[in-house]
């Protein structure tokens, strides 16, 4: 038998958060439209922890499972990763806007309650984003203007000097099967 060995070359990746991005987020997280849940209305005083990225909105924790049961991709404010692009999705979306076009038609007694069971919320989103039932497409004109945000993002920050490059990932070997 032959032995094969192949070399795997581990890429280096960014895994961090731009910090201007966080920055924003955290702002966009604090507007009072996006404290309150875009679904459900339950108020965070500090605003919501999970992000529906699917539709740009700020979810309590029983609508963001609502929504991941319907492969929406969700993400936590806090711990995971934030780009300034996705930030700005975010900017141009917020809760009033999804409220706005997604909701349009939703009349009273219809609404989902606050603090809903899990079911309640599945139901909700099922009707409100995968049926649109009360979706109105000329709502979005109308819509409310893209958040500001309360603090703009900072520049990019000014590299002092010049450190060496960091070394290279060393590649893994790895032995082929026999």
């Amino acid at each position: 038998f032959a032995f094969f060995t192949h070399v795997v070359r581990q890429q280096p990746s960014d895994m961090s958060s731009d910090p201007a991005a966080e920055k924003e987020l955290e702002a966009l997280k604090r507007l009072p439209a996006n404290k309150a849940c875009a679904n459900c209305g339950v108020v965070a005083k500090y605003g919501h922890g999970a992000v529906c990225f699917a539709y740009a909105t700020f979810v309590c924790h029983t609508c963001k499972s609502a929504h991941q049961s319907y492969s929406h991709l969700c993400k936590s404010v806090s711990m995971s990763f934030w780009s300034k692009a996705e930030v700005a999705k975010l900017r141009n979306g917020g809760n009033a806007r999804a409220r706005s076009v997604w909701q349009a038609k939703l009349g009273e007694g219809t609404a989902l309650p606050e603090s809903p069971s899990l079911q309640q919320a599945k139901e909700f989103v099922k009707a409100c984003y995968i049926e649109k039932r009360w979706y109105d497409e000329s709502a979005k004109a109308a819509a409310p203007k893209p958040a500001k945000t309360l603090a703009p993002p900072s520049p990019a920050p000014v590299k002092a000097a010049a450190s060496p490059a960091p070394e290279a990932p060393r590649p893994r070997r790895v032995a082929a099967p026999r």
